[in-house]
């Protein structure tokens, strides 16, 4: 894996702006830690694109040079200096990561830029499920644990994880003039919150047949069962200063599953 000086800005880099994965990253085997969080990085990098560019234009470029970049670095060539590009670098030219994989994955986030309101429940589902579900799918892989089943599961999972995010972020949008909540729903937060339960519990039904080894991967299932209670108590509201989670409520949660082997 890149040098440690990549590691340790790709782990700076998510425990600053992606609590949840670094949370779940820590109990990940140490060999297999930097590749999390290179890819949890990655992640960071694209999905906040977004937020630090006004118009799609410019989000635009920026994409493109991230498609630039990581096919270069997983060439023979130079690459480009940028921590997260050689840390991924690395994983594409091992085979950890598959080129068309990232591609999608970076595919998805793209259309974010321009994106209205989505159209129903069923429109806001597919979105989380191509970007979160898509991410946890990127992990299982990272971990050697890609069977089809908890490939499935990771989806499963990483679709529920991103559903409650982005539900959460929604007043942040919203102050910026943009709607990410589903149209045509009469209580969107809370038929959001009910999808996501649905979700979880579906993916739990099938506990047995998957690998510990995925487990940290998995464990973001944890973290989104905190989220959901936080918004059940609030009423669903995301913007209430009572829909965040208390600060010991997430490590716990990680490690209560960790110790259980339960997601």
């Amino acid at each position: 894996m890149s040098d440690h000086s990549d590691q340790n800005a790709c782990a700076d880099l998510v425990r600053a702006h992606d609590r949840d994965r670094w949370l779940t990253a820590s109990v990940a085997p140490a060999g297999r830690r930097p590749a999390l969080l290179a890819l949890y990085a990655l992640n960071v990098e694209i999905s906040r694109i977004p937020e630090i560019t006004r118009e799609p234009m410019a989000g635009r470029i920026r994409h493109q040079w991230w498609r630039e970049s990581l096919k270069q670095a997983a060439g023979p060539g130079p690459v480009r200096n940028h921590p997260v590009v050689r840390a991924i670098g690395e994983l594409l030219t091992s085979g950890d990561l598959r080129p068309d994989d990232v591609g999608a994955f970076l595919d998805a986030r793209e259309a974010d830029l321009a994106a209205g309101q989505p159209q129903d429940l069923d429109a806001f589902e597919a979105f989380c499920r191509e970007t979160g579900g898509a991410l946890c799918r990127l992990a299982v892989a990272l971990l050697a644990a890609d069977s089809p089943k908890t490939l499935d599961i990771a989806d499963t999972i990483g679709t529920a994880h991103g559903m409650i995010g982005r539900l959460l972020n929604a007043p942040f949008w919203a102050a910026r003039g943009r709607t990410i909540l589903p149209g045509g729903e009469p209580d969107a937060p809370r038929a959001i919150a009910e999808r996501a339960r649905t979700l979880l519990d579906q993916a739990r039904e099938s506990r047995s047949d998957v690998s510990r080894t995925a487990l940290p991967a998995l464990l973001i299932g944890r973290i989104t069962d905190v989220r959901l209670r936080r918004l059940e108590a609030c009423g669903f509201d995301p913007a209430s200063p009572k829909a965040e989670p208390l600060p010991h409520a997430r490590p716990l949660a990680v490690m209560k599953g960790a110790l259980s082997g339960r997601y």
